[in-house]
């Protein structure tokens, strides 16, 4: 999987305006009216842990004049680290503490991204809300009658003029 070019098709159809940068390599800056960020896809985790907040002072410093125009994205600018690398044990804590850490900017660190799915599921905190829809030919009558249980105590005739009821509102 292309990194970069999915993560900027998963955020351009999220309403953002991306950019790709060659330094570094594989980074991509976003932006919409609220906020401001950065995407870094990282080759290796090592790489991620021991040079994260220089890439970061790095973003903010190329960037201070936009954002000191825009006060409100200054307060709401995002570092993402993302690597297809999984992550020992002993490096989780080391991720949790970049996430955790609000200088800057806000960040998000995804590890072990391997699908698209891997990669929205990293970003949902920068994404519109989504929500899946299902449409389905089924007749929503019939659904409804496999779905209710009429207790027996309101009888046959009352079953009947339920259904009755649902099929005169088809």
């Amino acid at each position: 999987m292309n990194l970069p070019h999915e993560v900027q098709n998963i955020l351009e159809e999220s309403g953002y305006i991306t950019l790709p940068i060659t330094t570094p390599p594989g980074s991509i800056i976003f932006e919409d009216a609220s906020l401001i960020g950065i995407v870094f896809s990282i080759e290796s985790l090592q790489e991620l842990l021991s040079h994260w907040r220089e890439m970061q002072d790095q973003f903010l410093a190329t960037f201070a004049r936009q954002m000191a125009g825009e006060p409100n994205k200054s307060w709401n600018a995002y570092s993402v680290f993302l690597t297809t690398h999984e992550p020992r044990a002993e490096q989780r804590s080391s991720i949790v503490e970049i996430e955790e850490n609000l200088r800057g900017t806000r960040k998000i660190v995804g590890t072990g991204l391997v699908s698209v799915k891997d990669l929205v599921a990293c970003l949902l905190p920068l994404l519109s809300i989504r929500h899946s829809i299902r449409l389905s030919t089924e007749d929503y009558v019939s659904r409804l009658k496999d779905r209710i249980e009429i207790p027996e105590v309101m009888g046959t005739q009352s079953t009947e003029s339920i259904y009755k009821a649902l099929e005169e509102r088809k």
